[in-house]
């Protein structure tokens, strides 16, 4: 018997720890976890003075001739 496969989800975050706003670029689309807003890919963020933001990176999708032809890759 084998253990089921847990899905590897990429998640990044960043977290303010000036007491002023924090200006932030997204380098990757991916959705908000604490607010469930889709922040895309070069959207500029600001987050609060001690403010905090945890995403939930979107997986990258390839064509062929991107990962060359290696399924998975």
């Amino acid at each position: 018997m084998t253990a089921p496969r847990t899905p590897k989800i990429p998640y990044g975050g960043d977290y303010d720890h000036a007491p002023e706003p924090a200006h932030l670029t997204a380098h990757t689309t991916a959705t908000d976890l604490l607010t469930g807003k889709r922040v895309e890919e070069s959207e500029p963020l600001t987050l609060d003075p001690l403010g905090v933001v945890i995403l939930r990176l979107q997986p990258m999708v390839t064509t062929r001739a991107q990962d060359g032809g290696v399924p998975g890759a």
